[in-house]
């Protein structure tokens, strides 16, 4: 599967911070050299209103990681820098990992091992 997020366009006017994220799931094209994915091929979406900025994704175990948030946190829906969890199965937030205790805006992540 391709996992893709986006804000929703048309939504509040050019303010992305305001505007929700959709997170779509499609499914990947078999021997065709050129890919091209239309509304149509999109398997599930769902907006997710508490990703306003995110920097960098990650996918493992089933599950989406995202680094998200604001340096000055003007919002109202968790912690302001953070890690959202995404359960891929469900397309919902299982957590948040509460990052704003820290300086700065999470810029990316990885998962390191061994």
């Amino acid at each position: 599967r391709l996992y893709t997020m986006a804000y929703e366009s048309g939504e509040k006017g050019n303010d992305r911070i305001k505007c929700p994220v959709v997170l779509m799931e499609f499914a990947l094209p078999k021997g065709r050299k050129d890919v091209v994915f239309t509304k149509n091929d999109i398997l599930r979406r769902v907006v997710l209103p508490s990703v306003e900025v995110s920097q960098d994704k990650e996918i493992r175990n089933g599950r989406l990681y995202v680094a998200a948030g604001l340096r000055d946190g003007k919002h109202n829906w968790g912690p302001s820098r953070r890690i959202v969890v995404i359960d891929l199965k469900s397309l919902s937030i299982l957590k948040q990992i509460d990052l704003s205790w820290y300086f700065d805006e999470p810029e990316g992540l990885d998962f390191i091992f061994g």
